[in-house]
């Protein structure tokens, strides 16, 4: 699902800014945004196998995103959105600013949007054993400590962001917020590209998880090929096809990434966050008969909020 989330947005921001540029045709198309990329440089990074090699791409990915932050900031103070602002007049209808003046405008039932694009932007489990693994000096605790600080990192990178789109467009913002902006501002044109390629340089950190998941499940479900699911050809043809799938799925979603968004958090996010976990727990205390009614009875509550979640961020996404 992330794969997929990941493909649908860099094909759309990397269309938006090669289109600033000037680009049209094919290779202006989100298709073209989505298939090149995949080749080059997806396909040779998404082969490697231990993560530390993709550390300074992971830097320039966070580099990018401060430098949007950063636009935003200052297109905000600037005003050059605002009514009688330099790129007003470009935009259209939908994405021209209209700030909301109470609390009950800024929150109505279109707000479980949010809730699933949350649940997408923390949807990391998968690679915590590996990143357990490839840490220095691993132990529980120093794992921990990495953990909270780029928890903390990532939730303050989200709360600025959402807050300066929300204050700059109010309810007319966008799911992909950078498409408020107009094409003529070179600043949120760039903005879009460093975006872009963040998100690309960051694809392989969750293939290598979906490519871990599907090697285990196969094991799981056919022993026979545990043999050559170890063997490093085998694993390539494995990656090859995996992510295949991945672009062939994005090409096919490619124009709603809004809508992609927001049903995998629905459904993914929740199932991964509150209702799988919580089952697991349920099962292995009957399993090992621990006297823990209490915790069961809450981990069910849980399982329960996450399935209601789960819905309605489903209906949401499906009807606004």
């Amino acid at each position: 699902g992330n794969c997929v989330v990941y493909s649908v947005f860099f094909g759309d921001l990397l269309r938006s800014f090669v289109r600033g540029l000037g680009v049209t045709g094919w290779l202006g198309s989100r298709e073209a945004m989505i298939i090149l990329p995949t080749l080059f440089p997806l396909l040779p990074l998404c082969l490697l196998k231990d993560l530390a090699a993709l550390q300074y791409s992971s830097f320039f990915g966070a580099a990018a995103v401060l430098y949007t932050l950063g636009v935003m900031v200052l297109r905000l103070l600037d005003g050059s959105y605002q009514e009688g602002g330099k790129y007003y007049q470009d935009l259209n209808a939908n994405s021209k600013p209209i700030i909301p003046t109470g609390p009950f405008e800024m929150v109505q039932m279109s707000s479980l949007v949010l809730v699933n694009t949350l649940a997408v932007s923390y949807m990391a489990h998968y690679n915590a054993p590996k990143y357990y693994r490839e840490l220095v000096d691993h132990t529980v605790s120093s794992f921990k400590t990495v953990v909270a600080v780029a928890m903390g990192i990532a939730c303050s990178v989200y709360l600025c962001s959402m807050t300066v789109g929300f204050l700059t467009f109010g309810v007319n913002s966008r799911s992909v917020i950078l498409h408020n902006y107009s094409p003529n501002d070179p600043l949120a044109t760039a903005a879009q590209g460093a975006v872009g390629a963040a998100i690309v340089c960051s694809f392989p950190l969750m293939f290598c998880g979906l490519r871990e998941a599907a090697i285990d499940l196969a094991q799981i479900l056919a022993p026979s090929l545990a043999p050559f699911l170890e063997d490093a050809t085998w694993i390539n043809i494995v990656s090859i096809k995996l992510l295949g799938v991945a672009c062939t799925l994005s090409l096919l979603l490619a124009d709603s990434a809004g809508l992609v968004v927001g049903v995998i958090g629905a459904v993914c996010g929740s199932a991964i966050m509150y209702i799988v976990p919580s089952l697991m727990f349920t099962y292995a205390a009957k399993q090992e008969d621990l006297e823990s009614k209490r915790e069961i009875f809450w981990v069910q509550v849980l399982t329960g909020y996450g399935v209601l979640i789960g819905i309605g961020g489903l209906i949401t996404s499906l009807e606004y």
